[in-house]
């Protein structure tokens, strides 16, 4: 967990996001027997009372997720993050500096991603979830906002996925669009746009026509510049793909 970026093309080559695909068969430990192992997402914990009740949470949702039960997972999780709000202040803008409010079992920096995940999987088929990962993404950006800059470009690109998947599609421009103009040798937003722009997938309540011709645009655009992290996201496939889809 951690080594592969979630929005990187899976490793098993079926050219979907990690977080689309193969995110999901990862083997963690089992709710029932959380100190038989120790896996790569997991620290050691301070042992501290007040941290065990969240660890308790983070565990049962990996749990529910291997199932895999995804809805069960985000319930479960979003007590863990509900925990965490009440104890979180403004000048927490770090995961280091949020370790007075947790430093139990796990690194928060994975498991939030981890959590967002499985929220972008559900949120294709309910706008509840959509809606419900819009609001985690804004919490996350709003406290963790001095966070590396990886960190943030990933989440600000979930932000805007969660935003047309809710139907707020210029919302989702917008914010997409911003991080292109932040981050121009970035590919991700670029990415997430295009995806946003060229496949009906991304739009399931139809509110927005599928612009193919932009989409492909986008990805020349970023080719052109050049992004420095084209390969990562695989985006001369991805563009081949958008105009075998226009041809």
């Amino acid at each position: 967990m951690g080594s592969i970026n979630r929005n990187s093309p899976c490793p098993c080559g079926s050219g979907k996001k990690y977080k689309k695909c193969c995110i999901g068969s990862v083997q963690e430990v089992p709710a029932e027997t959380p100190e038989s192992e120790t896996f790569e997402w997991e620290k050691p914990s301070r042992g501290r009372d007040h941290d065990k009740q969240i660890d308790l949470f983070i565990i049962q949702g990996y749990g529910s997720r291997n199932k895999p039960d995804y809805a069960a997972a985000c319930d479960i999780w979003a007590r863990a993050w509900d925990q965490l709000l009440l104890r979180l202040s403004p000048g927490m803008t770090t995961f280091e500096k949020s370790l007075p409010a947790y430093d139990g079992s796990f690194f928060l920096n994975n498991w939030v991603q981890d959590y967002c995940a499985i929220l972008s999987n559900l949120a294709f088929k309910d706008a509840v979830m959509a809606k419900a990962g819009l609001s985690f993404c804004k919490g996350i950006l709003l406290q963790f906002s001095d966070e590396d800059s990886l960190f943030v470009r990933n989440f600000r690109a979930s932000l805007g996925e969660f935003q047309f998947l809710a139907g707020e599609a210029q919302e989702g421009e917008k914010t997409l669009s911003d991080l292109i103009s932040d981050h121009p040798h970035c590919a991700i937003g670029y990415v997430f746009l295009a995806d946003m722009m060229g496949s009906a997938r991304y739009n399931p309540l139809g509110h927005e026509p599928v612009d193919l011709d932009r989409a492909i645009g986008l990805l020349e655009r970023a080719l052109a510049f050049p992004v420095e992290d084209a390969p990562d996201f695989d985006l001369e496939n991805r563009l081949r793909r958008f105009q075998t889809d226009r041809d």
